[in-house]
């Protein structure tokens, strides 16, 4: 039988200073720009509890998966970026492709509305113009 001493969890590897350092001063900027300097706040927005963000900003822990997600989500930069690593390979191309997307997608919706308005403008002077034709007719038969 075998001891529970002998059942260990499984090492993993401990997240290097620079990236801990690093990861640390981006939560610190996010907290200060848009929360005010609240870690209960930015805690909830980063799915983990304040005491988590006090052990990311003192360097005692590392950020975990929803952390670095979370970061992502809310300043747009890639995890590489927030932990202060190189970009991987294709990073820049994936973001301008992504950039392109939706400035078209932004062109679009402005296509779309113009055309919608245009759709109007022409239906309110078809209504004039039957008006005008109805009124010329009236007109007409008075004479």
């Amino acid at each position: 039988m075998t001891s529970v001493a002998a059942i260990r969890k499984p090492k993993t590897k401990r997240v290097p200073d620079f990236v801990r350092e690093h990861f640390a001063l981006e939560v610190r900027k996010v907290i200060e720009e848009r929360f005010d300097g609240n870690q209960s706040r930015a805690a909830r927005a980063l799915d983990c509890s304040q005491p988590h963000i006090s052990g990311i900003l003192s360097g005692e822990k590392g950020p975990g998966l929803n952390q670095l997600m979370a970061m992502r989500q809310l300043t747009g930069r890639s995890i590489d970026s927030l932990l202060g690593l190189p970009p991987t390979p294709g990073d820049e191309l994936v973001h301008r492709l992504l950039e392109t997307v939706q400035q078209n997608a932004t062109a679009q919706l402005m296509i779309t509305e113009a055309a919608a308005k245009a759709a109007e403008v022409r239906a309110l002077e078809a209504r004039a113009e039957e008006r005008s034709r109805k009124k010329a007719k009236l007109k007409d038969g008075d004479e």
